[in-house]
């Protein structure tokens, strides 16, 4: 698929929330998958929403938030909140037991959820990038997992655990519209996946050789 919709603006893609939602509108249509606390990120969550329903491809937005959300999601929060195994209602003013209780209900949203998620994109900071990377290290190996987060350049063992998850860094906080947001990367991902195939050598494994790694 040609990559040509990065300069595109919001009001050029023109595609509304309630298309997107007619899109997906069947439980067993598969979309790539949005999340992100949209209380503080929802006009960079719909921007990739609207340039991702662009490339052809449907969406759908997971509020990740514990506030009101600014933009209107498909998933809300409190959707996502009731999968806490324990029901445990999320704080708004404790933020930290809000990240933790959330990243523990994103988690369990994100197994039942599987097998409506083609990828997944999120965006976040300290707190959103713990929250979604929970969820997504219960995805599935193989399925297009994209965190886009200001912890990107940094250790993120705690956040990818033994996932398949791509951390790419913000380069700046998350305060404004990207530029270039890496939209294309997750639709790239969908688009591709179901052509990967697996090849076998044309030509044997050579044989190791003293002193090359691996050999005492």
């Amino acid at each position: 698929m040609p990559i040509w919709y990065y300069s595109l603006t919001v009001d050029q893609v023109g595609f509304s929330a309630a298309l997107v939602r007619r899109m997906v509108g069947e439980a067993s249509v598969k979309a790539i998958h949005i999340a992100g606390t949209c209380d503080t990120k929802g006009e960079e969550i719909a921007y990739l929403r609207d340039l991702i329903v662009a490339a052809g491809q449907p969406a759908v937005i997971v509020d990740l938030g514990t506030r009101a959300p600014t933009i209107r999601p498909d998933i809300q929060a409190a959707d996502v909140a009731a999968c806490h195994p324990l029901g445990t209602a999320i704080s708004a003013t404790d933020r930290g037991a809000a990240v933790s209780a959330m990243g523990t209900a994103f988690a369990a949203w994100c197994r039942a959820s599987a097998d409506r998620i083609s990828g997944i994109i999120a965006v976040g900071g300290g707190g959103g990038t713990s929250i979604a990377c929970a969820g997504m290290r219960e995805l599935p190996y193989g399925a297009p997992k994209l965190m886009i987060s200001t912890l990107a350049s940094g250790d993120t063992a705690a956040y990818v655990g033994t996932s398949d998850i791509i951390m790419v860094p913000s380069v700046t906080d998350i305060a404004g519209l990207y530029l270039a947001p890496p939209d294309n990367a997750i639709v790239l991902c969908v688009d591709e996946k179901s052509q990967i195939q697996a090849l076998d050598r044309t030509a044997p494994m050579l044989p190791m050789q003293p002193m090359q790694p691996g050999l005492s």
